[in-house]
């Protein structure tokens, strides 16, 4: 089967089920996706150690993705499972900071400004010796919707989870809404913190291979991930607590079908050996959260 290619000559701002497909693929097959930074290289205007002004985002034209991506006899109510295989960034991107008053209180840092930074192969670098380890992740990969959500938004079509677990080798599952399922992908990061607190990781253009299963017939009700260890659940709101319970509920209804036993047996093995961890709560948008446990025996993300 022949891989797929699809180039970043145009992006898309919404999970739109109207856009014509760029590319249509089968159930197992790879393909390699280009993708922009969010503000599609406008804010890489300097070298590696400066600082730059930061405007505003441009209404309803930053997280800029690439799709979508068409899947044969993808159909609502069916899975994709979206693998991560390989992800290479540019060797120059930007990090953020503004003081618009979500985080902390307004005046709390000098100015609104972007960091430009040089990505190397293990390390990002800024100035004067300054670096961190570098972590490439994606930001953003869901499917379309009726409702056409903003390319910032999240939900149960997956979207902007910023999860930093979303890398190499793990594998996100998304219900499909609509014929064809029509992914898309964007917002690579090559380092962010858990919390993502400045509203922006380490933003760089990339280039992403995937590997889409299609699952039929099979009801998930929000997006779940695994890796080769472990299985993640998720929760998003702008109310943690809410987030909590849809991470915490999703994984309960996994243990319990997957190893037999009671709910509250489960909820004592989710809280012992579960791990609740922040993808963004920068404010501006939903927080999200995720479920991590180490795999028992016989756990599998889609039971």
């Amino acid at each position: 089967m022949n891989q797929v290619f699809i180039d970043r000559s145009k992006a898309a701002f919404k999970y739109d089920p109207d856009i014509k497909p760029r590319v249509t693929i089968k159930s197992g097959q790879s393909i390699v996706i280009e993708t922009r930074d969010p503000r599609s290289g406008a804010l890489l205007c300097g070298e590696p150690g400066t600082l730059q002004p930061y405007p505003p985002p441009p209404g309803g034209r930053s997280n800029a993705l690439t799709g979508p991506i068409k899947v044969e006899n993808a159909e609502p109510g069916d899975v994709l499972s979206v693998q991560i295989i390989k992800i290479d960034t540019s060797s120059i991107a930007y990090m953020a900071a503004s003081d618009n008053g979500f985080v902390l209180p307004k005046g709390s840092i000098e100015s609104a400004h972007v960091g430009i930074v040089a990505i190397k192969e293990r390390w990002i670098e800024f100035r004067d010796g300054i670096k961190f380890q570098k972590n490439t992740m994606v930001g953003c990969v869901g499917v379309a919707h009726p409702e056409k959500p903003k390319s910032g938004k999240t939900g149960n079509f997956g979207g902007n989870f910023d999860h930093s677990i979303l890398k190499e080798d793990c594998t996100l599952m998304l219900p499909v809404f609509v014929t064809g399922g029509l992914l898309y992908v964007g917002d690579v990061h090559a380092a962010m913190g858990d919390g993502e607190l400045s509203g922006g990781g380490v933003e760089a253009a990339a280039v992403v291979k995937l590997k889409v299963e299609l699952t039929k017939n099979y009801q998930l009700a929000q997006p779940r991930f695994e890796t080769e260890n472990k299985v993640v659940t998720t929760g998003w709101s702008y109310d943690f607590h809410e987030a909590r319970c849809m991470a915490v509920s999703d994984m309960l209804k996994i243990i319990v079908t997957t190893m037999k036993v009671s709910t509250t047996e489960a909820m004592m093995l989710i809280s012992n050996a579960g791990d609740l961890r922040i993808g963004q709560a920068c404010g501006s948008m939903e927080m999200t959260l995720r479920l991590e446990m180490n795999k028992f025996e016989k756990m599998k993300a889609l039971p």
